[in-house]
């Protein structure tokens, strides 16, 4: 038995302000085809839930001219404090800070045109526009650039400095992406291998060295999705991140000191008490 509404059932009419609204309006239409089986709805729930986690969209460049779309995900994701705001105290509305930059000679007012960053080189200083700085910050566009493969032997436990992060095709983004994805993913299981990667997820973001450990679908009795099948995307330090670190040396204890506390310690009497 199916409750079916003539016409459609129509999200936007109520759901609209519960759930929170996805990047495609087009979602929040009529809803023509309803579905037969609790798999069926549990796969559209999680197909929209999904698709609104992605916290970023990129290209893997697997070559020239060879790209697949991925969209990023995050599996862990630290519960920090909120920060505190500013109140004004007589209406205790919020505030709202700004900052003004004046001519320490003139106390005149600067505009953000006039302002300009310099940096000494050889006591020497070197003034550079804004365009400048933007262009140095640049090293290339946001995306994941395939450098190798490697052993997953040669991937240490000591090397994952940050919490990951997954990644998984977008066909809506490049049609074809996920056939290739799934591909590139069955042969690094297959040879035990994972994915040298340099990564830029933001612009103006320094590159990193990434590590695409494949991960395969795991299923449990009821042919429910345990696991999905995508890459974790595991963050490798650079050489001057790993230090060697002096523990402090404290002096260690005689024999005639070590001695000496036993004899007091076996002379101590405490009185106990069981107090719940």
């Amino acid at each position: 038995m199916h409750l079916i509404k003539p016409g459609g059932f129509d999200v936007s009419l109520f759901f609209r302000d519960i759930v929170s609204p996805p990047e495609d309006e087009s979602e929040l239409g009529l809803q023509m085809k309803p579905c037969n089986k609790l798999e069926d709805l549990q796969k559209r729930v999680q197909a929209r839930e999904t698709k609104k986690r992605a916290f970023a969209r990129l290209s893997l460049s697997l070559g020239k001219g060879l790209n697949v779309a991925v969209g990023l995900y995050s599996t862990a994701v630290a519960a920090r404090k909120p920060s505190a705001i500013r109140l004004y105290r007589e209406t205790n509305e919020p505030v709202r800070s700004k900052t003004r930059t004046f001519h320490t000679q003139t106390g005149s007012l600067l505009l953000p045109s006039e302002i300009k960053k310099a940096q000494v080189y050889g006591k020497k200083q070197i003034v550079m526009e804004k365009d400048e700085v933007d262009a140095i910050k640049k090293f290339d566009d946001p995306g994941l650039f395939l450098i190798g493969f490697k052993p997953m032997e040669k991937l240490k436990l000591h090397h994952h400095i940050r919490p990951s992060v997954f990644i998984y095709p977008e066909e809506d983004e490049v049609k074809g992406s996920a056939c290739l994805f799934s591909a590139l993913l069955k042969k690094c299981n297959e040879r035990n291998v994972f994915a040298l990667c340099r990564s830029i997820f933001r612009r103006n973001y320094p590159p990193k060295f990434v590590a695409l450990v494949p991960q395969m679908e795991e299923v449990d009795e009821g042919r429910v999705q345990i696991s999905p099948p995508g890459f974790n995307v595991i963050y490798l330090p650079y050489a001057d991140d790993f230090r060697t670190l002096d523990p402090p040396r404290c002096p260690s204890a005689t024999q005639t000191q070590v001695d000496k506390m036993k004899e007091i310690i076996s002379k101590l009497r405490f009185k106990y008490r069981n107090s719940r």
